[in-house]
This record gives C-alpha cells, sequence and structure tokens, in this order.
C-alpha cells in the first residue's frame, strides 16, 4: 500500500483573502503612481510599497488554496504514515501505533509511547480531507489498527 499526495492548492479557498489581497497590491499600485508624481522616492517608501504589494501577493495566493514557501503532503506506505499540513512534519511507524481518531476534522495518532500525534485536517478542502481520510482508514485496517470516529 503506498499513498501520496502534494497538498498544494488543496487548502480552502477564500474569496475574502483574494478581495483583500488584491485591494492590498491596489494600494501598494496607487502609493508608487502617486510617489512618482510628488517625487519624493525614498528607501522607506520603497519599502511601504514592498510590503503592500508581498502582503497582496501572499493573500491572493492563500486564497486561491497555496501556501507559499510550504511544503504540505501525505505519505502512506507499508512502514509509516507521513503527514504535513501547516505545522511540522508528523510521522508515525505503522507497528508502533494503537488506536488513530478522528475528531473534529484533525486526526489523532495514539503511539505506544502515548505521545500524541495530532495534524488538523481543517485547514484543507472538504474532498481532499475525505480521501486522506479514507486513505488512513484503508491502511489501518489492513495492519489491524483500531480506527475511533471514522
Amino acid at each position: 500500500m503506498n499513498y501520496s499526495k502534494n497538498l498544494q492548492g488543496q487548502f480552502k479557498k477564500s474569496k475574502w483573502r483574494i478581495f483583500f489581497g488584491t485591494a492590498m497590491v491596489l494600494m501598494a499600485m496607487v502609493y508608487l503612481i502617486s510617489l512618482y508624481f510628488n517625487t519624493q522616492f525614498t528607501h522607506w517608501n520603497y519599502l511601504i510599497a514592498a510590503l503592500f504589494l508581498v502582503n497582496g501577493i501572499y493573500s491572493i495566493a492563500a486564497g486561491r488554496g497555496y501556501m507559499l514557501g510550504k511544503s504540505s503532503y501525505v505519505k502512506i506506505d507499508e512502514q509509516t504514515i507521513i503527514i504535513k499540513t501547516i505545522g511540522k512534519e508528523k510521522k508515525a511507524f505503522w507497528k508502533d501505533i494503537e488506536i488513530i481518531d478522528f475528531e473534529y476534522g484533525s486526526l489523532k495518532i495514539l503511539p505506544e509511547d502515548k505521545k500524541f500525534q495530532f495534524v488538523s485536517l481543517n485547514y484543507l478542502n472538504d474532498d481532499c480531507a475525505l480521501e486522506i481520510k479514507s486513505e488512513v482508514i484503508k491502511a489501518a485496517n489492513q495492519k489491524g489498527i483500531n480506527v475511533v470516529n471514522g
């Protein structure tokens, strides 16, 4: 059983973030145009315009479902399950897992050492989260691992 999925572009989309990002890009352009006609170019003015522009581009990308600068993925194979969404990468060996719990849009993996590994699936599209959930349940059933709230 091998399953791998790149999660870039699979995050929830937001029209408000796209609107906010577009407004920030427009503000940066208007600011640069007004500076051009007033001829008050300083390093601080360039910095302010660049910050508005970068923030706007980042907000537009996030509103379309992409997280710039962050890799997100799911990898399931015979020995391990590796999931990385927003935070740090979570890795667990199938032989060490006792319980897998799906609760409130998140995935909790309880290994034998009783240290929960918590992965939030709330940031992902519903279809993608459901696909990941079904693949984890299928792999857990093959390994004989107890799945709660699945």
